[in-house]
């Protein structure tokens, strides 16, 4: 990708980003949901179109199966796992071709957790690439695609998604070669 260290460039290059805070990073929480999906690109010149906000938010919302009341309720009202959907649902809409993915599921419950993951392989079945940064090697397995371990400022050689736990924590642990 263009622009080494731009997150401008990474953008219009078709990088889309989930932090690994979606509270802090993710989300504004004060904002409305239309007004948090709006943030990379919201529509209107000199003023915001908030009906083609509204209309994208409930577009969007649906697709990804986002529980709320409405677009115009606030993204720090949601839960932790609708909350990251709304994240995801912002960084998918322009179908990018990397997505990269800091603990996507880090604090969601099982449901959630599950349906975070449908959806970034989803993007990856419509042609995106998906870097997803994770401490648990089940999760990582969960992916079925080349798992790498970074310990010590190091790169492991690629591991088949068949990786025992067992061996993929000792590479975590910097005891296996």
């Amino acid at each position: 990708m263009p622009g080494h260290g731009d997150p401008l460039a990474f953008r219009a290059a078709g990088g889309a980003f989930v932090p690994a805070d979606r509270r802090e990073e993710g989300l504004v929480a004060a904002l409305s949901l239309s007004e948090n999906l709006a943030l990379p690109d919201p529509p209107g010149r000199l003023f915001l179109d908030r009906r083609a906000m509204r209309a994208h938010a409930e577009e969007r919302l649906a697709a990804l199966g986002v529980k709320a009341s409405s677009p115009a309720a606030s993204a720090g009202s949601l839960s932790g796992g609708n909350q990251q959907k709304v994240v995801l649902a912002r960084e998918l809409a322009d179908r990018p071709v990397l997505l990269v993915a800091v603990h996507p599921t880090r604090g969601l419950d099982l449901a959630s957790a599950a349906a975070v993951r449908s959806l970034i392989l989803e993007a990856c079945g419509m042609g995106a690439a998906a870097l997803v940064v994770t401490a648990d090697p089940d999760e990582a397995r969960l992916f079925g695609a080349p798992i790498r371990v970074v310990t010590r400022g190091r790169l492991s050689a690629p591991c088949v998604p068949e990786t025992p736990v067992a061996t993929l924590g000792r590479l975590m642990a910097g005891v296996a070669p």
